[in-house]
């Protein structure tokens, strides 16, 4: 809990708020796209069903997030042709923080002992935990590396698509999320890509789901 309390503290001092979890309030609004080609090709993608339960990080670490998904993806392809269609997740933080205890070995008398961090009435202090002796200060530190935030894609699933012109659908409930390091909010964009072909033509095209914002 120490470790915890002390990179609390330090995130919140450099400026970011962590975000809390909690379930989910909002409601979705489906997304649905027809294509054709030139030739008249035609096929559609959309999404719907999409909710999101946040739930606390089972190591109660604040930089990290847990949340469960729920969306259902479709496609259709006119009788004849073939598609694919792939599920998934942008996924990005607003800061990315790794957080590291370190030791002066000039300044630390035994090196193999554990570090512990705390917060004091003066703020956030940092140690060494002798455990069969005193406890020493000074000579341990807390860094926080704080860079731009990056946006990773995560696959949810993917399908082929019969070629009858009948719609097939891919559902993902409870989709378990883990995001490690996560300074600020954290923020999803579901989406659903499909690629499509035919003897004369092909094409792809996309929906996107509402922003999820945490």
């Amino acid at each position: 809990m120490q470790h915890i309390r002390v990179l609390a503290a330090a995130v919140a001092a450099a400026g970011y708020v962590l975000g809390a979890a909690g379930a989910s309030a909002t409601t979705y609004t489906p997304h649905e796209k027809t294509y054709s080609t030139p030739q008249g090709f035609e096929f559609t993608v959309g999404n719907q069903d999409q909710d999101v339960r946040a739930v606390p990080p089972m190591n109660g670490m604040p930089t990290n997030r847990e949340v469960f998904l729920d969306n259902t993806s479709y496609g259709k392809v006119a009788a004849g042709g073939k598609g694919h269609v792939k599920a998934g997740y942008y996924v990005a933080c607003q800061v990315d923080v790794d957080a590291k205890l370190h030791i002066d070995p000039e300044l630390d008398p035994n090196p193999t002992v554990t570090a512990h961090a705390g917060v004091g009435l003066d703020g956030p202090q940092a140690g060494v935990d002798l455990s069969l002796g005193p406890a020493i200060y000074g000579g341990v530190g807390l860094d926080i590396y704080l860079a731009p935030g990056k946006i990773a894609d995560v696959t949810a699933g993917e399908k082929d698509l019969p070629g009858d012109g009948s719609l097939a659908y891919l559902m993902n409930n409870d989709f378990h999320l883990n995001v490690t390091g996560c300074g600020g909010q954290l923020t999803l964009r579901p989406y659903t890509i499909i690629t499509a072909n035919s003897d004369g033509d092909s094409g792809s095209g996309a929906v996107y789901g509402d922003l999820i914002v945490l």
